[in-house]
């Protein structure tokens, strides 16, 4: 059963270094703490422990390159000391909190069409990037909820369990992907459908972004 010393606050990867440095610096902390004062001249240390990590960005919106998981995932590797590419860094780190962002990082969060757009290419994005580095990735919520006094569209499924457009702010159907699966070609419309062959192998058209944003 895999055991995860903690979770780090949500900082933004490629953006936020000297926060991601303080992280780190705290860990060389805790493990020099244990070592000296919890078990004194034990030889625990936090690289070779599994630890968690939050993201909340609006990866892949407005651009490809706009990506924390992806900075988050190139720190963290240097200090796990593993080769990125290897898919050796998800045993070192967990998502354990996974989702996008629409207030407060530079969004218009009062239209729905930005809000929409930037959660559909934020799932596909960090699909995407979670399966190539083989990094677990868990979602902060399936479903549609309300906090702190606003409306989070941020699941797949509504706030009434409903599945959801793949462009939340059109009905059902007004936009659809036709993926390339081992089976042949299959069409989703829902953002569940979407994850789910995205998740067992099926790749996207290239032209996904203009379908999505037109």
């Amino acid at each position: 059963i895999p055991v995860i010393i903690g979770s780090n606050d949500p900082r933004v990867g490629g953006v936020d270094y000297q926060g991601l440095a303080s992280q780190a610096h705290y860990l060389d902390e805790m493990q020099t703490a244990m070592n000296t004062s919890v078990h004194p001249g034990g030889n625990w240390n936090w690289r070779s422990q599994t630890i968690g990590l939050i993201d909340s960005w609006h990866n892949g919106y407005p651009t490809q390159a706009t990506n924390s998981l992806s900075g988050l995932f190139s720190f963290w590797a240097q200090q796990f000391g593993v080769d990125l590419n290897s898919g050796a860094l998800g045993k070192h780190l967990w998502v354990i909190e996974g989702t996008g962002c629409i207030f407060g990082c530079g969004l218009d969060s009062s239209s729905a069409y930005v809000v929409a757009v930037s959660h559909i290419l934020t799932l596909i994005t960090d699909v995407e990037t979670t399966t190539r580095y083989k990094v677990p990735f868990f979602y902060f919520s399936g479903r549609d909820f309300s906090s702190q006094g606003a409306f989070w569209p941020m699941g797949v499924r509504d706030s009434n369990n409903r599945p959801k457009p793949l462009r939340q702010d059109l009905p059902m159907g007004a936009r659809t992907l036709s993926l390339t699966c081992a089976s042949g070609r299959v069409v989703v419309s829902s953002q569940e459908q979407l994850l789910g062959r995205l998740y067992n192998g099926c790749t996207l058209p290239g032209d996904y972004i203009s379908i999505l944003t037109s």
